[in-house]
């Protein structure tokens, strides 16, 4: 299999022999056991980055509402919420079953402050703008204090003042990033949440051990207990799950899952997720400041995938800034993209004849790789990979390449979920795009009171702004996949938000 020069940022580990037990016994003892490959040892939500992250927290803690499989929303730790006849306070009701897992009540207290952690002085939080943007007062929030703009009304009743109506707020709060825990026992190493399972780590295996909570109130739990893995090694997750030491999968690359050998024992479920797979543009180089260079070599990296319709089980060409389903249907209107001669745009621009595009080892397959080499090809540009085996935040402050190709998916479902990669100031910055007209724009009509006019409104900003070609739009990517034993029930799939772990079980289980 041919490549092109590929420098490979690994960070090197070795990995470990758990002590696994056989199938027969994880169903007989009702466990699930879990490999995936973004682990964390740490249940902090203010340090959490990757969606697997959010898997865990769902395992733990409980959030105020949650977001239905069908768009609804709907109460988890609060009972009912009302809303203002000016639309600028939200007041929720904490259901009085809700209990940590200690026992203790789940108060208002415990709400303010985990959701005020956020946004404290010198916060790790990736989305505390998310708050910021919304609530009266939430700037210069000193370490330990509550934001000012949440009032506790008494032990079971918090309202939130915002500065103007802002429609998704609900939806925000259903985030697995703001889930609530224990205020007086805080500890991201042994967390006190009130979810479905309690946790603890088991630091010989590296493997967070869940335990059913018998005291949960809001749904059956079936499985007993549930084992998430640190998994650092592709083959050997595979040769685990292979050899019944693992029951499901998690975080692997999900094109190469159909060419790895597998015995006849699995399943593969993908999730609907509303998630976008795009080329961004390091604006860091001065040959990228150029506006028809960009739009024309977008032009030519888009058209192969463009002519085929491209269509994958993961991937679907969608040469817009949002995923289907996020906008109304007149913002994915657009003219088809225009033919660019290979041979003029060869004569036109002086450019490297090499271009290193940074990629997440989970991005893409080699097959779908080598279409992007051609494409490039096309115009005499060698691409040479650098492909990151941990953390993208890192590799991403280093700005050492030429584009970035950056999948994201949303936090709750709103346009302004996927905002991040265009902050500048944010460690997620793909290509430190130039976005400070963007948002100027976008702060203007952020407080529309009618959610369809605003959605409108935001459509007609962002299509302009995807003029100016800062980035190549390319796909909408169901990701991420869950491999799994036949055995074991998967509810619901199609999460397109949020994935649930915990409901996972055997399906003898459901019987018992």
């Amino acid at each position: 299999m041919k490549y092109v020069k590929v420098i490979i940022i690994l960070f090197f580990s070795f990995f470990q022999c758990y002590s696994f037990s056989s199938i027969k016994s994880h169903k007989q003892d009702k466990v699930i056991h879990i490999g995936m490959t973004m682990f964390l040892k740490e249940l902090d939500p203010v340090k959490a980055w990757s969606h697997q992250h959010y898997l865990l927290f769902a395992c733990v803690y409980d959030t105020l509402v949650r977001l239905e499989e069908n768009g609804s929303l709907k109460g988890r730790l609060a009972e009912r919420w009302t809303v203002s006849k000016d639309l600028t306070t939200y007041t929720f009701y904490i259901n009085k079953q809700a209990l940590f897992h200690n026992g203790d009540t789940v108060t208002t207290e415990d709400v303010a402050w985990s959701l005020s952690r956020h946004l404290w002085f010198n916060s790790e939080s990736n989305t505390l703008s998310y708050l910021q943007n919304v609530l009266k007062n939430s700037e210069n929030i000193k370490y330990g204090e509550i934001i000012p703009s949440i009032e506790v009304v008494d032990s079971h009743t918090i309202k939130f003042h915002l500065k103007a109506p802002y429609p998704p707020f609900v939806g925000i709060l259903s985030s697995d990033l703001f889930v609530i825990y224990q205020k007086k026992n805080f500890d991201p190493k042994k967390p006190m949440g009130s979810g479905p399972f309690s946790a603890y780590y088991d630091t010989k295996d590296e493997k967070w051990i869940m335990k059913k909570n018998k005291n949960y109130f809001l749904e059956k739990i079936i499985s007993n207990e549930i084992h998430f893995y640190n998994l650092k090694n592709t083959k050997d997750g595979y040769d685990d799950f292979n050899n019944e030491k693992l029951d499901v999968l998690l975080g692997f690359p999900p094109e190469h899952k159909l060419a790895v050998s597998f015995n006849d024992n699995f399943n593969m479920e993908k999730i609907s997720s509303a998630r976008f797979a795009h080329l961004f543009f390091n604006h860091n180089k001065k040959i990228f400041h150029n506006k028809m260079f960009r739009e024309e070599l977008a032009y030519i990296v888009q058209q192969p995938f463009a002519d085929e319709n491209f269509h994958s089980h993961i991937f679907k060409y969608n040469p817009h800034f949002f995923p289907k389903g996020i906008m109304p249907k007149n913002y994915y209107n657009r003219k088809p993209i225009p033919y660019v001669s290979h041979e003029e745009f060869k004569k036109k621009w002086k450019y490297p004849k090499k271009f290193v595009i940074l990629i997440n080892k989970e991005s893409l397959a080699p097959h779908m790789m080598r279409s992007f080499e051609k494409a490039f090809a096309t115009v005499g540009i060698r691409v040479e990979w650098r492909i990151v085996y941990n953390s993208m935040i890192e590799e991403l402050a280093k700005k050492e390449f030429d584009l970035v190709l950056a999948t994201y998916s949303s936090n709750f479902p709103d346009p302004e979920s996927y905002l991040d990669p265009l902050r500048q100031e944010s460690k997620f910055s793909f290509g430190n795009i130039p976005s400070q007209n963007l948002f100027q724009k976008l702060e203007t009509i952020r407080y529309t009171p009618n959610q369809k006019e605003r959605l409108h409104k935001i459509g007609k900003i962002f299509q302009e702004f995807e003029e100016e070609y800062y980035f190549i739009p390319l796909f909408h990517m169901h990701y991420p996949y869950i491999l799994y034993k036949n055995d074991i029930h998967v509810p619901e799939a199609n999460y397109y938000y949020e994935s649930e772990m915990w409901k996972l079980h055997w399906k003898e289980e459901a019987k018992n």
